[in-house]
């Protein structure tokens, strides 16, 4: 059965709400808001859309907010790069000012402030963002293979695997993944931008997925088993300066 797409909308006091209900075979009616501010819906068709409106209402708080939220981050999001000089990159959780220099061999170096990338004579955009592209990378997968070493390390008395695949991909709605099945964990490059003591804490909370599938009780306490302070560590991930990114 095709979904069917209804748009319509909703008066929160003074603001009008828009919203895109589409229609499918799901239990309940669900709530999402995208990051354009369109606010969509999912539905069993056989739901009246009054109903969907209701809901709608009754989240009516929740909604104002979100959007509030997904404002304050647009004005915060930095624009697309163009690999010039003055803009900024993020590693470990520091703001990195890019900053072009003379030198005789191509190269990219990060220091406690700046991005400085060296050249012969100007490069244009293309090589410009490769290089950068390649530092980053490499970033990733020498801070990442580190934190999965430390976290095997914590879980040394637990029946984990002998070995993992480490994966490492962009990913938009999580910040990593396990497959126990097929020993594989995935971390997001955005991860990079993040401090250090996140990075070890998704690493850690991917290893333990070995042990337990699920995030249930026994999940957690594990975890904060071999890292006590887990939860501390993994706060900032969830404050507003970590839902946009400097290295995209």
């Amino acid at each position: 059965m095709k979904k069917a797409v209804v748009l319509g909308s909703i008066l929160c006091g003074e603001q009008r709400l828009s919203y895109e209900l589409v229609q499918k075979p799901v239990k309940n009616i669900n709530i999402h808001v995208r990051a354009d501010g369109m606010i969509i819906v999912s539905a069993n068709r056989c739901v009246p859309i009054s109903e969907v409106e209701r809901v709608l209402w009754e989240k009516s708080e929740f909604l104002l907010h979100a959007l509030e939220q997904l404002k304050k981050k647009q004005a915060l999001a930095p624009p697309p790069h163009q690999y010039a000089d003055g803009e900024h990159f993020r590693i470990f959780g520091r703001l990195l000012t890019l900053q072009t220099a003379a030198a005789p061999q191509v190269s990219v170096f990060p220091d406690e402030k700046t991005l400085l990338l060296s050249s012969p004579q100007p490069l244009p955009y293309e090589q410009r963002r490769y290089c950068i592209s390649q530092l980053l990378n490499q970033e990733c997968t020498s801070a990442f293979q580190k934190a999965i070493q430390e976290a095997a390390v914590l879980l040394a008395d637990r029946p984990i695997p002998s070995a993992v695949n480490l994966r490492i991909r962009r990913m938009t709605s999580r910040w990593g993944s396990c497959i126990p099945a097929k020993k594989i964990i995935t971390l997001s490059t955005r991860l990079l931008e993040t401090p250090w003591p996140c990075i070890q804490a998704v690493a850690l909370h991917e290893y333990v997925h070995f042990l337990h599938a699920d995030h249930s009780a026994a999940f957690y306490s594990e975890l904060e088993r071999a890292m006590p302070d887990y939860r501390q560590r993994t706060r900032p991930l969830r404050a507003l300066p970590y839902s946009f990114f400097y290295n995209e």
